[in-house]
């Protein structure tokens, strides 16, 4: 089950992180235009574009590696130290989750921060379960992953 879990992570981690290399090249799929692109993923109401392909690029190799500490946890690969893997998927279901929380927080209405409507909606129904739904995996694959070989 583990090897299975770890591959299902890194596929659904490898395909968000392509999705945000291609958002910094400046293309907006799936939304029709640009300033639409930024209203959803940006969430700040005064935001008229994505950040350069400097920044995204950055944040699509942390979530790719994010996938890359899941395989390797889950056995499915075997590379680099068991302890470092165990020790990055506690620290990724901790992020994870603080992500997924704060995005019900917001989608709630617990905190007063301005977003757009389109991000507030966006957050609320798909990046926060998301996001919840990668903090559990990592949380099973830190307790339960392969931690040897």
């Amino acid at each position: 089950m583990m090897p299975t879990l770890g591959l299902i992570m890194f596929a659904g981690l490898t395909l968000i992180a392509a999705i945000h290399v291609y958002w910094g090249l400046g293309y907006y799929w799936p939304f029709e235009t640009k300033q639409a692109l930024v209203d959803a993923v940006m969430g700040d109401p005064r935001a008229r574009r994505i950040p350069p392909m400097s920044a995204t690029g950055v944040v699509a190799a942390a979530i790719w590696a994010a996938g890359f500490a899941a395989l390797r946890a889950s056995g499915a690969i075997s590379f680099g130290w068991a302890w470092l893997a165990r020790g990055a998927c506690a620290l990724l279901a901790l992020v994870f989750l603080v992500r997924a929380a704060s995005g019900f927080a917001l989608g709630g209405a617990i905190l007063h921060y301005r977003v757009t409507p389109e991000f507030k909606t966006l957050d609320l129904w798909f990046y926060s379960p998301l996001c919840l739904a990668f903090a559990m995996g990592f949380v099973l694959l830190a307790w339960r992953g392969k931690y040897t070989g």
